[in-house]
C-alpha cells in the first residue's frame, strides 16, 4: 500500500468497508502499463482464527446464500 484515501461514509461502526458502495480503486503495475482494478466481495467471510484451524476443525463457510 502506497497511498490510501477513504471516506468515512463507506465504513460501518466496526470499521468495515462497504466495497459495493465505496468501489475502491487499486492499480496493478505491469511492464508497460497499469491495470486499474477494484476489489469486490467474493461471497465468503472468514474469521482470522480460521487460518489456524486444521481441515477437520474447519469452521463452516459464511456465504451470501447462507446469510
Amino acid at each position: 500500500m502506497v497511498h490510501l484515501e477513504a471516506d468515512d461514509r463507506f465504513f460501518n461502526e466496526a470499521g468495515e468497508m462497504d466495497y459495493e458502495r465505496a468501489k475502491p480503486l487499486s492499480v496493478m503495475l505491469g511492464d508497460r502499463g497499469m491495470w486499474f482494478t477494484r476489489p469486490v466481495f467474493a461471497g465468503r467471510y472468514a474469521d482470522y482464527r480460521e487460518m489456524f484451524l486444521s481441515k477437520k476443525d474447519e469452521a463452516p463457510a459464511f456465504t451470501v446464500e447462507s446469510s
